[in-house]
């Protein structure tokens, strides 16, 4: 439903009743149409682009930029502190500017409001008077007619977001009342979701996973391991180690990486754990199996296994036999009954090894 309503003694009159009370919104915006710069010809309010020559802008009700021009019948009303403004002579391309609108849900259901009014541009030379203004949003067009001394009215396209951004476009055709072509000024501009939103922050009440919140919605930013899930995909984003061998086990290095779907998955390179002490390897981790002698930590416990000798009588020196034992901590320690020779010719006697005292007969 196309609406126009006009702007008299402060108080919005309504050509419709919209089917949904309209909600701002803080998820979606269009830009001001504003100029930070100050008046100029031929140029478009600060985030908008040219789409035809020559838009301008000014300031309150003016100066008009050219100099001899003066612009009249510009009423007071809910403008910003810039107020575009769009002259055409001739009538056969219309002058346009264009923006995008961001922060859209798509498939939600929206309404752009602008407000305009007809004005008179004049010198010696001639006028401009009044024009059709014309606004396009995502492929939606409607035509706002003007006449002479015309108030501020607000011109309402609803429309539906195919996607999260849209394009509007803002142009005037000359109706021929001037001597030189149409002129139109506009003002205001905003954007609003048209299906109930009851904390304002531009997801639907029936999409949103907290519509008392304005701090969650879908899409929002998530704020890691607070237990809350601000963008409502269902889970709070949590941190994880990164994983790149996808062993299970995150670097030791300690990298972090953030889960959006709240579990550290060792299909997305994701770990709980930072014990990896070969994250390029996907056979080293914490208690992998180690492969003897062959100089590589895979177990992470800071030695590669090796092979010792059975030294059972602790004297130094395995047995003679050649029974061997792993010593996982890298080291053939005495201790552990490892020895590094084979040489005891009776490893049950402690006083027997290569090079003891003998007792003579």
């Amino acid at each position: 439903m196309i609406e126009r309503r006009s702007w008299v003694f402060g108080l919005v009159v309504a050509a419709f009743i919209a089917s949904a009370t309209p909600t701002a919104s803080l998820a979606q915006s269009v830009p001001a149409l504003e100029r930070t710069a100050g008046a100029c010809t031929s140029c478009a309010p600060d985030g908008w682009t040219i789409s035809t020559p020559s838009p301008d802008v000014i300031v309150g009700n003016g100066p008009w930029p050219g100099g001899t021009w003066v612009v009249s019948d510009l009423a007071g009303g809910p403008r910003e502190g810039s107020t575009l403004l769009m002259t055409l002579a001739g009538g056969s391309i219309r002058e346009a500017v264009t923006a995008t609108i961001t922060g859209l849900t798509p498939g939600g259901s929206y309404e752009l409001s602008v407000y305009y009014q007809g004005a008179t541009l004049s010198s010696s030379a001639g006028t401009y008077v009044n024009g059709d203004f014309r606004v396009t949003v995502a492929g939606t067009t409607a035509d706002f007619p003007t006449s002479s001394g015309d108030a501020w009215s607000e011109a309402v396209v609803p429309f539906t977001a195919s996607g999260t951004t849209a394009s509007v476009i803002l142009s005037i055709r000359d109706l021929g009342t001037g001597t030189f072509g149409g002129f139109v000024a506009a003002d205001d501009i905003s954007v609003r979701s048209t299906v109930p939103d009851a904390d304002g922050d531009g997801d639907p009440d029936a999409t949103d996973c907290a519509p008392g919140d304005p701090t969650i919605f879908t899409g929002a930013p998530e704020v890691a391991d607070d237990g809350v899930d601000q963008d409502c995909n269902g889970a709070d984003t949590i941190t994880c180690f990164v994983d790149a061998d996808m062993d299970g086990f995150g670097t030791v290095a300690g990298t972090t990486t953030l889960a959006a779907d709240g579990s550290c998955d060792t299909a997305d390179m994701e770990a709980t754990t930072a014990t990896d002490c070969d994250d390029m390897a996907a056979a080293t981790f914490p208690g992998a199996p180690e492969t003897p002698d062959d100089g590589v930590d895979q177990d992470c416990n800071g030695a590669d296994t090796i092979t010792c000798f059975v030294d059972a009588d602790m004297d130094g020196f395995g047995t003679a036999t050649g029974t061997t034992t792993l010593a996982a901590d890298g080291s053939c320690d005495t201790a552990d009954m490892e020895a590094t020779t084979a040489t005891d010719c009776d490893d049950m006697t402690a006083a027997t090894f290569p090079g003891a005292s003998e007792t003579p007969d």
